[in-house]
């Protein structure tokens, strides 16, 4: 007779988000032959083996809708809640089963099957397969007839192995959604062919809000729309380098002069999935930050037209993005000679506030967070012998032209007036920084 099971999984998606979504399922594949058919890198939580795994499947699912959150937007088998808790009641349901079983074989009531028994059992298996498959075919096709509706052209589709990613905004209890075909559709029918008699929102992923409750982002979306950049109803390929480009067009560029520092700032964004980031890219984020990174210039208020602040900004304006999804990744830029600086990673880094000389008449230079700039240090070891400030809070260069020039000044008169020689720590960007309106 075939093995049957019972499984616990996570796939490998949710495990990059940490997510704690798992799928439970069966299979009558000896090992672990089900699950190598999963993505790479998906963990295996818990197998089981039993009876009949289609009746205890479906024991298990009654059990996991009364405890857990059923993830109906992914599928019907997957469940969100702790695995561990999962584990116990596939154990104590599977557990059931074989109790009943081992009192019938200390009863000696079982028989063992004779070898014309267990070729009949596995003609009848094979002609199970059969119908099964034939019934698939039939559901399929049925399924295909549904995504033909709102994408005639699917077959061309990512999904179904072609090159292009369409998508269709609609309008959906009053808000922009898009409807666009499940990337892992192929792998669903053909893992979970019981799945297609499921709701057909499984398939045809259709809840992506466009304004996710978020007032900035909605109103540069607003702004593509009254464009007619993007048109309700009308389907896109977001594969497309021309789409991609026109969309790109009403978007406001920026180059960041420290973008290598930059960089290393922002390592920790975290991207939620492929696709979900290209519509966050496209109908979201209002800046494209050195050609590469989108990002959304945040509102300050409601009153507050984003768009119109991009156009209008001036020398000394500061604003913030975002560059994040999960994590809160709020930069401020400032604008200074028609350039772009990151406050933390270069002004408030590299502007010196305090100026230290030692016996020699040598000097360090000291940032607003009292590090020796390009030294990564807060102390060093050396003989001091005076110290001057820069500036203080009230009037902090970034904050406008006349503090920065009077910062400049202050600069050049310390130096003078102690004869200072040379500055033992002086980085590359600090000489950028004291040349900004040169």
């Amino acid at each position: 007779m075939m093995s049957q099971y019972i499984y616990l999984l996570q796939e490998r998606e949710f495990i990059k988000t940490k997510e704690h979504v798992y799928k439970v399922g069966m299979t009558k594949k000896e090992n672990h032959k089900r699950f190598n058919q999963y993505p790479k890198c998906s963990v295996l939580l818990f197998q089981i083996i039993c009876n009949n795994c289609k009746n205890m499947e479906k024991l298990v699912l009654k059990k996991f809708k009364e405890t857990f959150k059923q993830r109906k937007d992914i599928g019907n088998e997957y469940f969100e809640g702790e695995y561990k808790v999962m584990i116990d009641i596939i154990y104590s349901t599977i557990k059931d089963e074989l109790n009943i079983h081992e009192e019938i074989i200390n009863d000696e009531e079982e028989t063992i099957n004779t070898e014309e028994e267990q070729e009949h059992e596995e003609e009848e298996e094979d002609d199970d397969e059969k119908d099964e498959e034939q019934e698939n075919k039939i559901k399929f096709n049925l399924l295909c007839e549904k995504i033909c509706k709102i994408f005639p052209d699917y077959k061309n589709d990512e999904s179904f192995g072609g090159n292009k990613k369409y998508i269709k905004i609609s309008i959906f209890d009053n808000e922009y959604v898009v409807y666009y075909i499940n990337s892992k559709l192929m792998d669903y029918l053909h893992y979970y062919k019981t799945e297609c008699e499921t709701m057909f929102d499984d398939y045809i992923i259709n809840q992506y809000e466009i304004n996710e409750n978020v007032a900035d982002k909605l109103q540069y979306f607003n702004h593509l729309i009254n464009k007619k950049l993007v048109c309700v109803d009308k389907i896109y390929d977001i594969n497309s380098t021309e789409f991609i480009s026109k969309i790109n067009k009403s978007k406001f560029y920026i180059n960041i002069e420290n973008y290598d520092d930059f960089q290393i700032h922002l390592t920790n964004i975290k991207i939620y999935c492929e696709i979900r980031e290209k519509f966050r890219q496209l109908f979201h984020c209002n800046t494209i930050v050195n050609t590469c990174l989108y990002s959304t210039m945040v509102k300050e208020d409601e009153t507050y037209n984003v768009l119109k602040k991009i156009k209008n900004l001036k020398d000394f304006d500061n604003f913030r993005i975002d560059v994040g999804i999960h994590d809160y990744n709020m930069i401020t830029l400032y604008k200074i000679n028609s350039k772009y600086y990151d406050y933390k990673t270069f002004l408030l880094k590299y502007i010196p506030y305090v100026i230290q000389w030692d016996i020699n008449n040598n000097y360090y230079i000291v940032n607003r967070d009292y590090e020796y700039i390009g030294l990564n240090s807060k102390s060093i070891d050396y003989t001091r012998k005076g110290q001057s400030y820069l500036f203080n809070d009230g009037n902090k260069p970034w904050d406008n032209r006349n503090n920065y020039i009077r910062f400049c000044n202050e600069y050049k008169k310390i130096i003078k007036e102690n004869s200072l020689n040379e500055c033992l720590n002086m980085h590359n960007s600090t000489t950028t920084i004291l040349t900004l309106l040169d």
